[in-house]
């Protein structure tokens, strides 16, 4: 009777820290964070995030999908935005921004308020992101892309990572911006 008590006790605390994990496995599914992160890439995660700042990539909940995107405007940023056959839209370079602004496009400046990111994939052209859905809360989001120098010091089993003394190499992502998004970035950003 002892021995499947023991069991059951064995297998709630390995369970416990499986879940107590700072880190998980997200898989890339699709292309919008190309060509930083290929479609079927396993990235790890930090489920602790204090602080964001502009270009960290982030896993995010959003309906009741998981998603990875890069933070593009934190609370206080301004967009310029264009008026363009009924809806708004954030013009991904410059050649669209002359061409919204020759043919006098109505536009607004819109800021994000505190609380919440706007996020977009490094393909800009087939992401579903902040574009579509608007800013996330920052509540929402549930874990900060690393990068690991060594994979094979990371061992992930069912969403959970494992790691050793040698794991001090992970360090949050720090990939340059994608030239559209950098663009984009550039010509709409207005900082504080």
């Amino acid at each position: 009777m002892k021995r499947p008590i023991r069991l059951v006790v064995l297998g709630v605390a390995v369970s416990a820290l499986a879940i107590a994990q700072p880190y998980r496995l997200v898989q890339i599914n699709g292309r919008s964070m190309t060509p930083s992160f290929e479609s079927g890439a396993f990235l790890v995660s930090s489920r602790i995030v204090p602080t964001l700042h502009h270009g960290d990539v982030v896993v995010f909940k959003h309906e009741d999908e998981t998603l990875v995107k890069r933070v593009a405007f934190m609370p206080g940023d301004r967009i310029l935005q264009f008026w363009f056959r009924g809806s708004w839209f954030i013009a991904p370079n410059d050649f669209l921004v002359s061409v919204a602004k020759r043919h006098k496009y109505p536009s607004r400046w819109i800021s994000i308020p505190e609380g919440r990111l706007f996020v977009l994939g490094d393909n800009t052209y087939e992401s579903l992101d902040s574009r579509s859905f608007g800013p996330i809360s920052r509540s929402d989001v549930i874990g900060r892309v690393l990068v690991n120098a060594e994979p094979e010091m990371v061992c992930g089993f069912a969403g959970s990572l494992v790691r050793d003394e040698r794991t001090t190499a992970m360090v949050p992502v720090s990939l340059p911006l994608p030239p559209n998004v950098l663009k984009t970035t550039r010509q709409f950003l207005v900082r504080r």
